[in-house]
């Protein structure tokens, strides 16, 4: 990103006027607030906690709904395609003996305006050699779903360094597994002829100064997950067009 812009509205009507004003801009490609649970009415700021405000912060996001859809619209006329993110958190409804307690603040429409819902799950890691206080890393399990489309899921985990321990900085993610698996079943990752390892057309005698590198490195393990995506895309395309061939011969 070339710039980023941090404001901080005082309450929930003005969060959304600022979150539509910023689809709208030309030179803005993502947008995200945070976040709908901590959305407050102007009218529940006015008055006193006592009084009970029924709905309010709901009604506020059906207006960020009905206005974001409208400015996603205007902008993809335009040939822009801005990014927008919502951060929420989960509650329980309260008394529920059957069925899915689980619910999210500001209703359902959030969940149906999204084209993918991003859900994690973070559990501490302990390392007490490391600290005795602080965990070393975030076990996180993640679900990738369309709204209420199953088929569409997908779902895994990954290890966030929160202290930086062995080869990893912080806010990196241990994926070397994932990396190196990926690159043999693309073939570039391969035992050597005679000795070693052939990692990317480059030889190696272990395969611990790959480890090394791809985390010291940060060009070269950019590269290496780059080229990982890349391939994954091409694949993608060109079963596309494979299919479209079937079509048109069909």
């Amino acid at each position: 990103m070339d710039k980023v812009i941090v404001v901080k509205p005082s309450f929930a009507e003005q969060a959304v006027d600022m979150v539509e004003g910023f689809l709208h801009a030309d030179d803005c490609g993502l947008v995200v607030l945070d976040s709908l649970a901590a959305l407050v009415t102007a009218s529940e700021l006015d008055n006193s906690a006592e009084r009970a405000n029924v709905g309010g912060a709901t009604s506020a996001v059906g207006k960020l709904y009905r206005k974001t859809t409208v400015a996603l619209s205007e902008a993809e006329k335009q040939g822009r395609y801005p990014t927008l993110i919502y951060i929420n958190q989960i509650t329980f409804k309260i008394g529920v003996m059957f069925g899915d307690p689980e619910t999210m603040p500001g209703g359902t429409k959030p969940p149906h305006q999204a084209s993918i819902i991003l859900r994690c799950y973070g559990k501490n890691k302990m390392d007490t050699k490391i600290s005795q206080a602080m965990p070393v890393a975030k076990d996180v399990n993640f679900i990738i779903k369309k709204y209420k489309c199953p088929i569409l899921a997908a779902s895994g985990r990954f290890e966030m360094a929160t202290i930086a321990h062995g080869l990893l900085k912080i806010g990196q993610c241990d994926d070397f597994n994932t990396v190196s698996e990926y690159l043999k079943a693309y073939g570039l990752f391969e035992k050597g002829e005679k000795k070693g390892w052939s990692i990317l057309g480059e030889a190696y005698d272990t395969i611990a100064p790959f480890k090394e590198r791809l985390y010291s490195d940060e060009a070269f393990g950019n590269s290496v997950r780059q080229n990982i995506i890349d391939r994954m895309l091409s694949a993608g395309k060109l079963m596309v067009q494979d299919e479209k061939v079937a079509d048109d011969g069909e």
